[in-house]
């Protein structure tokens, strides 16, 4: 399990606050909230592959697909205007975008993650009575780890 997420659980259950998961894919979404813009978020996910989400960043981010595993060239824009933020691979700055559809990258410094806006989203969903379990809490992993059993000895 990753170390944030049992740190916060080992934290939350010692105080006994509630524990509140934010997908980081909707951190850097939040970027532009209030903006009424559709965003994809992205993250590098290894392997040629970006790990990507779409919202529409109103008052409150609405989810309109879920978190899932794509190449990037298959991320082709709607038809109205997207902001693409996250980790953007370099070569999307370097070059004029491969889709028809409206794209707006965003700039280097909206993609950095803000801990104000994972706060002010876990804020939100605190106010409106949605904590998580802090048991059954867990990291969403897209992908199972490569990593392998260790070898015996010989």
């Amino acid at each position: 399990m990753h170390v944030a997420t049992t740190t916060g659980k080992l934290i939350a259950h010692a105080l006994g606050r509630p524990l509140i998961g934010v997908d980081t894919l909707e951190v850097h979404a939040a970027v532009a909230l209030g903006t009424g813009m559709l965003v994809r978020a992205l993250l590098d996910a290894a392997r040629g592959e970006l790990a990507t989400a779409l919202f529409r960043a109103g008052a409150r981010l609405e989810r309109l697909e879920e978190d899932r595993l794509a190449p990037p060239e298959s991320l082709a824009a709607p038809a109205e205007p997207t902001l693409f933020v996250g980790e953007l691979p370099k070569a999307w700055r370097e070059s004029p975008w491969p889709s028809d559809g409206p794209v707006v990258l965003a700039t280097p410094a909206q993609c950095v993650r803000r801990p104000g806006l994972l706060a002010e989203l876990a804020l939100d969903r605190l106010r409106r009575g949605e904590v998580d379990d802090a048991a059954s809490l867990a990291p969403l992993y897209l992908r199972r780890p490569h990593i392998t059993p260790p070898r015996g000895r010989d």
